[in-house]
């Protein structure tokens, strides 16, 4: 058993992958500042 979401119907899906898209979007865009925001001498990232 997984917890989650059950996704009913092929326009719900398509729906939720193009938030799930747009999201993924946005996240990547900050990727390039959240780096450029580290204390110098901060440990090395984790990720």
């Amino acid at each position: 058993m997984t917890d989650g979401w059950v996704i009913l119907g092929s326009d719900a899906y398509r729906l939720i992958g193009a938030k799930l898209d747009k999201l993924r979007a946005e996240y990547d865009a900050g990727r390039e500042m959240a780096f450029r925001t580290d204390y110098p001498g901060s440990a090395k990232a984790i990720l």
